[in-house]
């Protein structure tokens, strides 16, 4: 039997890894370091919000009064939820409030998902092919006069 004293491979050391930017990450440094961002105009208010946040684990999560927690989701993931939420396996093609309410019951959070969804709803072809018709007339309605159709 062979027994190794130190190991067959050299193992590097990373110095840093960049995360990139994104809307969490000011929320995230206050949580974990209280450090507030310096292009921040109002100190306070940045509190306020900060204080809707919590972190577990590395990740950011959106706390609700009446809710469980909600995941925060980048950019990426957003539309990727979207995606899947709005016509993936399960999705039904709704509306892009309902999508934006759905995604929260579901449990994630991003600062812009009404937008979003709505753009995404509005975006989606076969939203726009297959939508139900207006009833709404071509033309502005004519009054006509009440005797009319009774003059002979």
């Amino acid at each position: 039997m062979l027994t190794l004293t130190k190991p067959s491979i050299k193992l590097l050391s990373i110095a840093s890894i960049n995360r990139l930017q994104d809307w969490r990450t000011p929320f995230l440094e206050y949580i974990n370091a209280g450090i507030i961002p310096k292009d921040e105009l109002n100190p306070q208010h940045f509190k306020r919000r900060a204080s809707l946040y919590t972190s577990i684990a590395g990740e950011l999560y959106r706390r609700g009064l009446s809710q469980p927690l909600l995941k925060c989701l980048n950019k990426d993931e957003a539309n990727l939820v979207m995606d899947e939420v709005h016509e993936g396996v399960c999705g039904n093609h709704i509306g892009g409030q309902a999508l934006a309410a759905k995604i929260v019951r579901i449990g994630y959070y991003w600062p812009t998902i009404k937008r979003d969804c709505i753009t995404k709803v509005k975006t989606c072809d076969k939203c726009q092919k297959y939508a139900t018709n207006t009833t709404k007339p071509a033309e502005i309605l004519h009054s006509i006069e009440v005797s009319w159709p009774f003059n002979r």
